[in-house]
């Protein structure tokens, strides 16, 4: 079967893509700002996050962490090489490459914290995608190219349950005994300790993928006459969606793909590895929650002061 190109595929007219991408864009900017975490609650988290900073009890990496930075660090680069001889940099745009190295980040960065996971995590059907719409054979000139496509994208796809259920790394509010969590201290953000608050964050993420691929790619496709994602060619099999294969993606990978992938298995490692805390440890982070409550509000009106 012949490669289906931006020229021959079936696609909407320039002016209803404009369209397309700038409410999209609008609508999911909306549904970020209700969902985000309110300001009280990321001023606290700054405060803890600059607290844990300032202790020199930082997270040690292990030697199975620094593996897998070096596998998908070689992996990048590779990827980076042979669009960069190919000449198509602008493909590094694609979601896979932009996860990637957000995930590289994430691991190699001591400090890094549950946010910074969590945004690589919940957007786990962007990489599924790609394994399930692998590209064309002709795609692929050389001989490594092939079996390097599928290594990334299993190895991004199945990571992130290593940290979610062996290295509880990004998970310090679990109250399990894992070893993996006494290698160093993390903060604890309160509002991933419960499901609406997790489930308010995977929104939020979620918000932020779409406008990636409405506002940036979409609009970057036009630019240079490509196809990103499917945001400008119908798909193969999708013609059963007619001229609505975008929302079907993005329903299919929000409510169904995303759900199974992310929301369901964290469920579960919650479910065996956190303990509902007890009435009185409930009252010790009432009051350390009062606490910070306190030091944020003296210092914004120190600052107000100095302004």
């Amino acid at each position: 079967m012949a490669a289906v190109s931006i020229d021959n595929c079936f696609k909407m007219s320039v002016t209803y893509d404009v369209l397309h991408y700038t409410t999209h864009s609008l609508i999911y900017g909306g549904i970020y700002y209700l969902a985000k975490p309110h300001h009280t609650e990321t001023e606290k988290e700054k405060h803890q996050h600059l607290q844990m900073k300032s202790k020199k009890n930082h997270y040690k990496l292990t030697i199975f962490e620094y593996l897998l930075a070096f596998t998908l660090a070689t992996l990048l680069l590779i990827n980076i090489a042979v669009r960069l001889v190919k000449g198509v940099p602008s493909w590094l745009f694609q979601p896979c490459h932009v996860l990637t190295a957000i995930l590289l980040y994430v691991i190699l960065n001591p400090q890094s914290n549950s946010k910074g996971f969590y945004l690589f995590f919940y957007s786990l059907w962007m990489p599924l995608y790609g394994l399930a719409a692998a590209p064309h054979p002709s795609w692929f000139q050389w001989w490594f190219e092939l079996p390097v496509f599928y290594i990334h994208h299993y190895v991004i796809v199945l990571l992130p349950y290593y940290y979610l259920f062996v290295n509880h790394r990004f998970h310090p509010h679990f109250t399990s005994s894992s070893a993996m969590v006494s290698r160093g201290t993390q903060s604890v953000i309160q509002r991933f300790t419960h499901f609406t608050g997790r489930f308010r964050h995977y929104l939020t993420v979620q918000c932020i993928a779409l406008v990636y691929h409405s506002g940036f790619l979409g609009f970057l496709g036009l630019y240079l006459n490509e196809d990103f994602d499917s945001m400008r060619c119908r798909f193969a099999g999708g013609e059963m969606f007619g001229i609505w294969w975008r929302e079907a993606l993005i329903l299919a990978g929000v409510l169904i793909v995303g759900m199974t992938l992310s929301v369901i298995p964290e469920f579960i490692a919650h479910f065996i590895f956190h303990k509902p805390p007890t009435k009185s440890t409930n009252k010790t982070n009432v009051n350390n929650d009062d606490h910070d409550e306190h030091i944020i509000s003296r210092s914004s009106i120190n600052k107000n002061k100095l302004s």
